[in-house]
């Protein structure tokens, strides 16, 4: 595990950032992007590309992500909405060790051979949730499928069919997707 210098601050706000606008970005849940290792991420001229090459939750043949522009100008021009900023300033920030991309934090130690534990990451989340305004009885619905379903829903708050949203995101089966285009899922309830 790699040690942060005692001058360092918290260095899960970072990730946070890039593992939402990724999400975003890509359409992809927390599980998903906790499976991304640094050799999996390209970078060519037009931009980033995500390989998972790893089983996902349906699928065990490799899946290819662009980071894209967002298709609505205000967002296009959104510093905080910029998924390859924030993937590349996490990336400056947790450093750039071989190992898991959205690493795990183990008190002052950043861990590369685990991701970030998805328990500790929705617990995270819901308390930046509850800090922005969000009531708790709202916050306990978010879990890792909110990234994906906000995608879908951003997506079609810019105007984007659902089949273009689908093509950007990877999603070939329309019932899967339409279950991310509920506000929250009933299960989480």
């Amino acid at each position: 595990p790699a040690h942060r210098s005692p001058e360092q601050v918290d260095l899960r706000p970072w990730a946070f950032q890039a593992i939402w606008t990724v999400g975003l970005n890509c359409g992809l849940r927390f599980d998903e992007l906790a499976k991304m290792q640094m050799n999996m991420i390209s970078h060519l001229y037009q931009g980033i590309t995500i390989n998972l090459p790893v089983r996902t939750k349906n699928s065990i043949r490799m899946k290819h992500y662009k980071l894209l522009d967002w298709p609505h100008p205000v967002a296009k021009m959104s510093a905080g909405l910029d998924a390859s900023v924030a993937l590349g300033l996490w990336m400056a920030h947790g450093g750039s060790d071989d190992g898991f991309l959205f690493c795990n934090f183990v008190g002052e130690r950043l861990d590369y051979g685990r991701p970030w534990d998805a328990k500790k990451f929705i617990q995270y989340m819901r308390e930046r949730l509850i800090l922005a305004g969000e009531g708790e009885g709202n916050a306990r619905y978010f879990t890792g499928h909110s990234i994906k379903r906000g995608s879908v829903q951003l997506y079609r708050t810019m105007g984007v069919t659902d089949n273009c949203i689908m093509r950007r995101i990877n999603r070939t089966g329309e019932c899967s997707f339409l279950r991310y285009t509920e506000a929250f899922n009933k299960a989480a309830s």
